[in-house]
């Protein structure tokens, strides 16, 4: 159950990273911070999709307690350790407030999705 914002993301992902790569130009805040804008509501999102299949729970969630933790990693992991690792990476404070953001992205999104199924629950009946 992806929804369309998820396809979008990826969409939008694959295109900077195939610009980069290419080297055609792109502005570069959208170059340096749009990928960590959508990594973890994509990330969140197939997360999301493994738990519901495996506990055949379609209503699960994820809670607030997960997309910190996953927030917290993927912070510490590409911000903080990869960085001293190698120099492939560079720890950016901008890249941290990214994942920050498109947590609450996705925090948002799925309760709007909860209040909505609600809200059709209450006008079915």
């Amino acid at each position: 159950d992806f929804p369309l914002w998820f396809f979008i993301a990826c969409a939008i992902y694959f295109v900077v990273r195939i610009l980069r790569v290419t080297d055609l130009g792109l502005p570069e805040i959208l170059n340096s911070y749009l990928t960590d804008l959508i990594c973890l509501p994509i990330i969140l999102m197939i997360c999301l999709n493994v738990v519901k299949f495996l506990k055949r729970d379609p209503e699960f969630e994820l809670g607030i307690l997960p997309i910190a933790i996953v927030f917290i990693e993927y912070s510490l992991i590409f911000e903080y350790i990869a960085p001293r690792n190698s120099n492939l990476y560079s720890g950016d404070i901008f890249d941290v407030v990214m994942y920050l953001i498109g947590a609450f992205f996705f925090y948002f999104l799925q309760s709007m999705k909860k209040k909505s199924i609600a809200k059709k629950m209450v006008t079915n009946s």
